[in-house]
């Protein structure tokens, strides 16, 4: 990594000027399957504490293994992990973004967007967003009225109440 780089993002990361309640990273890495073959090695070159990795390759065979593995050496390293368009596998890797964690970045990537090109990405990345939270409330109400009738309870639990 470009050591003038990780210099600015300690100087940036010392003003405080990272955004969010523990601040975000200044530095970021994102996986692309067709650009980085190996994002376990890059992000185990990553300067510890300094650094996000955003994991997007949707595509790619064995990405919940590649995940785990790169979920581990984020903990590792203290990088923030942040999963891209699959709150399922941001819930199953330990330490990984929520969707929630994916809206608060394109909430601080809004606020520095310069260019056009930039902006029209952040917004469509926020109406993802959006569907993605529409979906998952969707997906929770589905299951609440096929359960409303007869919901699922424990042998502990009372079968009458009052």
């Amino acid at each position: 990594m470009d050591r003038r780089l990780v210099a600015w993002g300690r100087a940036v990361k010392s003003r405080g000027r990272t955004g969010g309640a523990g601040g975000w990273p200044p530095l970021w890495l994102f996986t692309d399957a067709v650009r980085l073959a190996d994002p376990c090695a890059a992000a185990a070159r990553l300067p510890r504490g300094l650094c996000g990795v955003v994991f997007r390759d949707d595509g790619r065979a064995g990405r919940k293994e590649l995940g785990r593995r790169l979920a581990a050496i984020c903990r590792e390293r203290r990088l923030l992990l942040v999963v891209a368009g699959d709150w399922r596998l941001a819930a199953a890797l330990e330490g990984a973004g929520s969707l929630t964690a994916r809206e608060d970045l394109l909430v601080g990537f809004t606020g520095l967007a310069k260019r056009e090109a930039v902006k029209r990405f952040v917004e469509k990345a926020m109406a993802d967003c959006v569907a993605a939270h529409v979906n998952e409330l969707n997906a929770v109400r589905k299951q609440f009225d096929s359960q409303r009738q007869a919901p699922p309870l424990h042998p502990q639990f009372p079968h009458y109440a009052g």
